[in-house]
C-alpha cells in the first residue's frame, strides 16, 4: 500500500531532528549548514519549547582560563554527588567530551547569533554558587535564547514543522528511516522518511512524584521542569530498539 494512502502528507528529508529546543535548534542549524536537507519537527513552539522557554541566566560549561576540562569534570562530580549523593556519577568520559568541545558550542552559539556577553560588551565570570570555585561560571542574558535560536533555524534550509508530536521512529533492521507523526492542531497524520535522525527532548524532569509538594508540581511551565518534558523521546527510542544510558542524570 502507497504511503499516500495511509498518510495525509508525506515528507522525505535526510536528517529528522526530533525536538526543536536549545539541542535540537542547534542540531538543525548545523546539519543544514553541512547541506544536509532537514526536519525539525516540534511539538509546541520553538520560539518558547523546552527546558529553556523561559530563558537561562547562566552558563556553566566552559572552561576558564588555566582551568581543564579535567578540573571542571571534578568540579561537576562535586556537584553531583552533593545533589544526588554518592555514587551517582555514573559516566565521567561523557562530561570530558561535553567540556572538552564547550569552547567550540560558545564560539559557534555567538557566530549563529546568541550573545554571550554581558551589559559591558564583555564576558560577565562569576564563581559556581553550586560547588563554591573560584570564577567558572557565565552570567548570561538569555531570557530570548530561545527566540533567538529559533530565528537562527528558520534562517536556514531546514523544514520547522511546529506543534507536531513524533509518535514513533521507523526502522528497517537496525537503521532508522523514518517516523510518524501529527499535527496537534488539525489532526493530520505524517509519515517522515529520512535517512538518519537526532533525537534531541531534553531531561525527563517529572519522571518521578516529589515526597513533598514542589514548586513545579501544578505549573505547566516552569524553570528546569516544564511538563512538556514526559519522556516521550526515551519512549520512542526504547521501542525503536534503542538503548537508554545515562537514565540516572534525568535532570542533568
Amino acid at each position: 500500500m502507497s504511503l499516500d494512502k495511509i498518510a495525509n502528507r508525506v515528507i522525505e528529508t535526510d536528517l529528522l531532528v526530533v525536538g526543536g529546543g536549545i539541542g535540537g535548534c542547534c542540531a538543525g542549524v548545523k546539519a543544514a549548514e553541512q547541506g544536509l536537507k532537514v526536519v525539525v519537527a516540534e511539538k509546541s513552539h520553538t520560539e518558547r519549547s523546552g527546558n529553556a522557554g523561559m530563558g537561562i541566566d547562566h552558563f556553566n560549561a566552559r572552561p576558564k582560563g588555566n582551568a581543564t576540562p579535567l578540573c571542571f569534570l571534578k568540579r561537576q562530580q562535586k556537584f553531583m554527588t552533593a545533589c544526588l549523593g554518592e555514587g551517582r556519577f555514573v559516566d565521567p568520559n561523557m562530561f570530558y567530551s561535553y567540556f572538552s568541545r564547550s569552547q567550540w558550542g560558545f564560539e559557534e552559539l555567538e557566530r549563529i547569533g546568541v550573545s554571550m556577553r554581558w551589559d559591558d560588551d564583555d564576558f560577565y565570570w562569576v564563581p559556581n554558587a553550586h560547588i563554591g570555585e573560584r570564577k567558572s561560571c557565565l552570567r548570561v542574558h538569555w531570557q530570548r535564547i530561545k527566540p533567538d535560536l529559533s530565528r537562527a533555524l528558520k534562517k536556514t534550509s531546514a523544514t520547522v514543522l511546529e506543534r507536531t508530536m513524533i509518535i514513533d521512529l521507523l526502522t528497517n533492521g537496525n537503521n532508522i528511516t523514518g517516523a510518524t507523526a501529527f499535527d496537534t492542531r488539525t489532526g493530520e497524520f505524517i509519515i517522515i522518511k529520512c535517512k538518519a535522525a537526532v533525537v534531541a527532548t531534553g531531561d525527563f524532569q517529572r519522571c518521578y512524584e516529589a515526597e513533598a509538594p514542589m514548586s513545579w508540581k501544578y505549573k505547566l511551565r516552569y524553570d528546569g521542569c516544564p511538563a512538556a518534558q514526559s519522556g516521550d523521546g526515551r519512549a520512542m527510542v526504547y521501542r525503536a530498539g534503542g538503548d537508554l544510558v545515562n537514565m540516572d542524570l534525568t535532570q542533568f
